[in-house]
C-alpha cells in the first residue's frame, strides 16, 4: 500500500506541535489529535466528514470499545485508523508508574493490530508524544525498550514474546497479550521543544 496521502500530513503536524510547544500553550491529548486532524484536512486532502472520532472497534475482543480516529476507504484511498497517546508530567505529581504507562502503549498497539474491516486495506498508526515523562524510561537499557523511541525510521520490529515477556510484571499486566506476528515500524519522528514525536505503523500477524 502507498501511504503518501497520510504521510503527507506528518511533517506539517510536527510543525504545528513544534509551534505549540515552543509557545508553551497548554496541551492535552485532545489538542494533539486536533492538530493531526487539521494536518489531514490541509495536507492529506480529506474533508471533515471523512474522519470519524471514537469509532467502534469491530473486533469482538474489544466490544464496546473505540479507536480514536477512523478514515474509511474512498476513491482509491486506503482506510486509516489511529490511536493517540500523550504521556506528560503532571503538576499534581500523580503520574502513574512508568512501567504501567509503557504497558498501556502496547495495549493500544494490540487494539490497532486487531482492527480490521473485511475487504478494507488499512493503515494503522500509533501517534505518540511525550515530554520528559517517558523518555528516560524508554531510553534506559535496563528496561529493554530503547528501540521504541530510538529505532531507525522505516525498520520493522517484530513484537515477539521474547521481546516483551521479560519486561516487568506491571508492564506485562497492562500490555496484555500481543497477537503473534504483530510488527511495529517507526515511520516518522521529530525532536520538539522538550518533547519527542513518534509515529508508528502497526501491522497484524495475520496480514
Amino acid at each position: 500500500m502507498s501511504g503518501n496521502l497520510y504521510h503527507a500530513a506528518f511533517a506539517p503536524f510536527a510543525g504545528l506541535l513544534e509551534e505549540r510547544f515552543a509557545a508553551k500553550i497548554h496541551t492535552t491529548e485532545d489538542s494533539i489529535r486536533y492538530l493531526f486532524f487539521s494536518s489531514l484536512l490541509t495536507h492529506g486532502g480529506l474533508t471533515p466528514n471523512d474522519i470519524t472520532l471514537e469509532y467502534p472497534h469491530p473486533h469482538p475482543a474489544f466490544a464496546g470499545k473505540t479507536v480514536d480516529t477512523h478514515v474509511p476507504p474512498a476513491g482509491g484511498r486506503e482506510a486509516m485508523v489511529a490511536e493517540f497517546k500523550y504521556d506528560r508530567n503532571t503538576s499534581s505529581g500523580t503520574n502513574r508508574p512508568r512501567s504501567q504507562q509503557a504497558g498501556q502503549i502496547f495495549a493500544d498497539i494490540e487494539r490497532l493490530a486487531r482492527f480490521s474491516i473485511t475487504g478494507d486495506a488499512i493503515y494503522r498508526y500509533l501517534i505518540y508524544v511525550t515530554d520528559g515523562e517517558m523518555q528516560g524510561y524508554f531510553r534506559n537499557p535496563q528496561n529493554g525498550l530503547e528501540w521504541f523511541l530510538d529505532g531507525e525510521i522505516g525498520i520493522e520490529v517484530l513484537l515477539d514474546p521474547d521481546r516483551l515477556n521479560s519486561r516487568s510484571k506491571t508492564f506485562r499486566e497492562n500490555a496484555g497479550e500481543i497477537e503473534p506476528g504483530t510488527t511495529i515500524t517507526p515511520v516518522y519522528g521529530a525532536e520538539l521543544p522538550d518533547h519527542v514525536l513518534r509515529i508508528y505503523e502497526i501491522n497484524p500477524g495475520n496480514r
